[in-house]
């Protein structure tokens, strides 16, 4: 082939590679990843302030700042496919349904925000909407979405109702594979995780991704065939939610591994698969779309100028978007840990958080630039090129995209956050039951002591004065007293063993009061700390039942 012989050299490639791969890997990562974890701060201050607290003993002004927050961040999740839209099409091909597009979003909004301050008015939901108070809630999403892709559809007339159908399913199935692809891997996936010990855990983060990689092939056949509508260097817009959500959810479970021999580990296998996903994406995309024709289609009637287009966006979205995770996730991790637990000092999670980082990115970077030198220099997929001259655009919408997922999975990562914390501290469970067991029996044995010592004396001398007779004339006074001493230091013998009994469990207390404060008890009482909404640290306390 021509293009062949005008390739630069190895050498070059592989410079062109490398700096590429590193500006995508490492700087615009952290850029976007940034927003992301600065997304998820604001959402945990606000949105989620108190969320782990019985939602009636939450004070009214808080529920009233949960409330509105809530409503401010659902702003930005009714205007997100509209802003995909304005990235998918030209200004000239929305004009006439542009104001009926914005006039949908304004009108579900408002009835959402109306719909959270009733429940807030009426003291039903306390800011804190139980599963089937979201559900009007969740329909009015889904409305959003499928009216303005009704209206797309009406507007650009396909001439059949077929194609109406097949144009509306176009629009909307690869924006809501998100949605999708989280109901599975919230119910099924990460409880499953949770059970698993660490071989199993790393099972299931290496072949959970499968399903993502299953949804992004279905919705690439949809997306391929938008091809009277819209330009080849902006279809893979509707693919953006896709493949970053599904980036974020599989990534937690990978940087919720024990070890970074762990993570280097699933990190070299993930991105052995991302560079065999990225190189047989074509392949791929061509024998699904054969099977979906049901007929045999020749490949270089496949390879057009517009799919090469689109899969050099795909891949460079894909990498994009997985390097973003790994910063955002371990991000999220270190910030629930500097919010809620506050067991280390701010420094400490900062260097932490870079050594956990920077291993996965690493080795991102390293498989990044393999992908890229094998698109461009074997498969003629011109990734560099986009890149120079795209690379505004991918990363804008990176950084919509990475906002808005931060914005709508905030209060869900907070949960599945916390119950993988608690879940790896069930050896903090067990010292914590043990403790208690200890307390128990050291505070009986001790109460026990303290009232048979105080009377023992009195009883001693009692027993004498009643018993004259046992005491021959030759005892003495001073021999009754050394009696009553050797028997008040045998049971001072017992009630320093229960002493130490007390003193091993409070030792067990403070070893899992470090670990996880959540699992602090002592007494019998479940102290959880929050502050109020002037910024003052108050300590609540739940008598354990």
């Amino acid at each position: 082939m021509a293009w062949k012989r005008l390739r630069p050299s190895v050498l070059l490639s592989v410079c062109q590679s490398m700096y590429i791969g590193s500006l995508i890997s490492f700087l615009t990562a952290t850029f976007v990843g940034s927003a992301f974890i600065l997304t998820s701060y604001v959402c945990y201050e606000t949105v989620n302030y108190c969320q782990f607290y019985p939602k009636e003993f939450i004070p009214i002004r808080i529920q009233w700042m949960r409330s509105i927050s809530d409503i401010i961040a659902c702003a930005f999740l009714y205007i997100w496919f509209l802003a995909y839209l304005l990235f998918l099409f030209r200004p000239y091909q929305l004009k006439g349904v542009k104001r009926k597009l914005f006039l949908v979003c304004c009108v579900t909004y408002c009835l959402d925000s109306l719909y959270r301050v009733g429940l807030q008015v009426l003291n039903i939901s306390h800011s804190n909407l139980s599963s089937v108070q979201k559900i009007p809630l969740n329909i009015l999403f889904v409305m959003n979405y499928c009216v303005q892709a009704y209206l797309l559809t009406k507007h650009f007339r396909p001439t059949t109702k077929k194609g109406q159908l097949i144009l509306f399913l176009q629009l909307i199935v690869p924006a809501y594979f998100c949605l999708f692809l989280a109901i599975p891997v919230a119910s099924l996936i990460y409880p499953a995780y949770n059970k698993q010990d660490n071989e199993g855990k790393l099972l299931i983060a290496l072949f959970a991704p499968l399903i993502g990689v299953v949804l992004e092939v279905i919705s690439r056949i949809f997306v391929q065939r938008l091809c009277n509508i819209t330009h080849p260097g902006y279809s893979y817009v509707l693919l953006a939610p896709l493949y970053c959500a599904s980036a974020v959810m599989f990534r937690l479970l990978q940087a919720e591994l024990d070890s970074l021999k762990s993570i280097a580990i699933i990190g070299i296998i993930h991105g052995a698969a991302e560079v065999i996903e990225r190189s047989t994406m074509v392949a791929i995309d061509h024998l699904c779309h054969a099977i979906l024709k049901r007929e045999s289609t020749p490949w270089g009637s496949f390879r057009t100028p517009r799919r090469e287009r689109l899969m050099a966006d795909i891949a460079i979205m894909s990498m994009l978007y997985e390097s973003i995770a790994i910063v955002s996730v371990n991000g999220v991790l270190y910030l629930y840990q500097m919010i809620y637990l506050q067991n280390e000092s701010f420094v400490n999670l900062l260097k932490y958080f870079a050594i956990f980082t920077s291993v996965p990115l690493a080795i991102e970077c390293f498989f990044i630039t393999l992908s890229i030198m094998i698109a461009t220099r074997y498969q003629n997929m011109p990734i560099m090129a986009i890149w120079r001259r795209r690379w505004k655009r991918h990363i804008v919408l990176a950084i919509i995209t990475s906002v808005s997922i931060a914005n709508w999975t905030s209060t869900n990562l907070l949960v599945i956050i916390r119950q993988i914390r608690l879940v790896k501290c069930r050896l903090v469970k067990l010292v914590y039951d043990y403790h208690l067991c200890f307390l128990k029996i050291g505070y009986f044995v001790d109460a026990f002591l303290f009232c048979f010592s105080s009377v023992f004396y009195s009883r001693l001398h009692a027993f004498g004065q009643r018993f004259k007779i046992i005491f021959v004339s030759n005892v003495t006074p001073r021999f009754k007293v050394l009696l009553a001493k050797w028997w008040h230091a045998q049971f001072f013998k017992v009630w320093l063993l229960t002493e130490l009994f007390c003193q091993t469990g409070y030792r067990f207390y403070q070893f899992s009061s470090k670990i996880s404060p959540e699992l602090g008890v002592l007494n019998g009482v479940w102290r959880e700390r929050s502050r109020n909404y002037v910024g003052t640290e108050i300590v609540t306390d739940y008598v354990t039942r």
